[in-house]
């Protein structure tokens, strides 16, 4: 029964700490800047 939640409880972790790395401002701000890189100026909104 752990091996079958296993793929559940390491989506929920990833999704854990993607919501922490998200409240990071320089975290944000390198996916900003890496948004940029691979869309230059293609009607990107202001804000996420």
């Amino acid at each position: 029964m752990i091996f079958l939640r296993h793929r559940q409880a390491r989506s929920l972790f990833s999704l854990f700490l993607f919501s922490h790395l998200l409240q990071n401002a320089d975290f944000i701000q390198l996916i900003r800047s890496a948004n940029s890189l691979a869309k230059p100026d293609i009607e990107q909104p202001a804000e996420y």
